[in-house]
């Protein structure tokens, strides 16, 4: 970036009337050497929040020191930053993350120093960033005061880089993929439940190649420790996978399963034959070979059996795919609307458009 800062010290008016008196300088300044800023006042500004910051150099450092006829000062440098930004993934991949880089005084309070973005445009872009896997915008905000715990408050200023991910990385690499594993695990409700290791091998197929997907997926995403869209879809799509092969299962334990015949024992009825002068058994428990009455034969389980297992496959088949296809219509507007991620690209891309403009149009400022 190329940090610019602006100030004015009334109290160099001699020496810099003395200056001018003996050089007559282009556009009303004179290009002094940047060690000259360690002999005069300077703004303590600071950037809040940073984490390094580096100054790339090939012979001599990129920086810059102007003195105006009117006392005015600006020093100019390229300097690389890099400051801590907290992240929200909730909404990751449709996410959109804000990195505020705030600019503040560190020892002067609001009515010693006041920092103002230069005619009120604050920072810019040069020209349009296009980043391969993020829309980049920039907010600028007005400047605001720093309270501190003392009760002190100091000037600064904030811009703000605003950045949107885009989609069509992983709509490409993971959420076609998924669905396309998914509607073939449905295609195994076409094939016959005789042929189970045709069935089944469709089945693991899909759901074994989805979680290797999932882990390689994974190792490029955030590791944070709250569940991320990206974590929902994922574990949705394993379970109708999953429930696929529970359901080849279960209609495979049903048709194996024989219903057992129900033994009925009748009562024993004692009668005393009086001419006979003998006790009979009458109702006594059948001992042949020919099945009683009422008692479901081999034939009969296997067709109930057949009845069941045919109904679990049909309602399977449509239900499956038709709760998937409402967890879609459920999880997209969920994605894009709860996220606000069309309002966040097209500001992204005004305010690019904006401040690129804006620059264009402000190039002949006199501290440019």
């Amino acid at each position: 970036m190329n940090l610019r800062l602006v100030w004015r010290d009334e109290r160099l008016i001699d020496w810099v009337a003395s200056l001018q008196n003996t050089t007559t300088p282009a556009n009303n300044y004179i290009l002094v050497h940047p060690s000259v800023k360690d002999k005069i006042w300077v703004p303590d500004v600071y950037f809040d929040h940073l984490k390094r910051i580096d100054q790339p150099a090939v012979l001599a450092k990129p920086t810059s020191l102007r003195m105006y006829g009117d006392c005015s000062f600006r020093y100019s440098a390229r300097v690389t930053i890099a400051v801590s930004c907290p992240m929200d993934f909730h909404y990751y991949p449709a996410d959109t993350q804000r990195c505020d880089f705030d600019l503040k005084s560190y020892g002067h309070t609001e009515d010693k120093l006041k920092l103002i973005w230069r005619e009120n445009y604050g920072a810019n872009f040069a020209y349009p960033v296009d980043l391969q896997n993020y829309y980049v915008g920039l907010d600028n905000q007005k400047q605001f005061v720093a309270k501190t715990l003392s009760g002190r408050t100091y000037s600064g200023l904030r811009y703000t880089i605003i950045l949107t991910r885009k989609l069509s990385y992983h709509m490409l690499q993971t959420f076609l993929p998924s669905i396309v594993l998914v509607v073939v695990s449905w295609l195994s409700f076409l094939i016959s439940l005789d042929a189970v290791p045709a069935r089944a091998a469709v089945v693991m197929t899909c759901l074994l190649t989805l979680i290797s997907m999932f882990s390689s997926v994974r190792q490029s995403t955030p590791n944070v420790s709250y569940v991320k869209a990206m974590d929902i879809w994922m574990v949705v799509c394993v379970f109708f996978v999953f429930s696929t092969l529970l359901e080849f299962t279960v209609a495979l334990k049903i048709r194996a399963k024989k219903l057992k015949p129900k033994v009925q024992t009748k009562n024993l009825l004692i009668i005393e034959d009086s001419e006979i002068g003998k006790t009979k058994l009458e109702g006594g428990p059948s001992f042949g070979k020919n099945i009683p009455p009422g008692q479901p034969s081999p034939s009969d389980s296997r067709s109930k059996n057949e009845e069941i297992v045919q109904k679990l496959e049909f309602i399977s088949s449509i239900g499956i795919p038709a709760l998937f296809l409402l967890f879609n219509i459920i999880f997209w507007p969920w994605l894009i609307i709860g996220s606000q991620y069309n309002s966040h690209i097209d500001d992204t891309t005004r305010i690019d458009t904006e401040k690129v403009e804006l620059f264009t149009n402000n190039n002949n400022n006199k501290f440019d």
